[in-house]
């Protein structure tokens, strides 16, 4: 019993630190690519912008 309430207090204090972290940290993804054509990079530079815009604590960058 002590054991189930000690892993629920520490499950607790994790969630809550994880929660009030400084959400201005942006998370930066890197996405590899290989493509030379215009059009393709064209949609993976409008996919990232889409999610973005659905995740603004997300970067994302788009590397040759």
């Amino acid at each position: 019993m002590r054991r189930r309430i000690g892993l629920a207090l520490a499950a607790t204090c994790y969630l809550v630190a994880s929660l009030s972290a400084d959400v201005t940290d942006k998370k930066i993804v890197r996405i590899w690519q290989t493509e030379s054509e215009p059009q393709s990079l064209a949609v993976l530079n409008q996919m990232a912008a889409n999610f973005q815009k659905l995740r603004p604590d997300v970067e994302i960058k788009i590397e040759a």
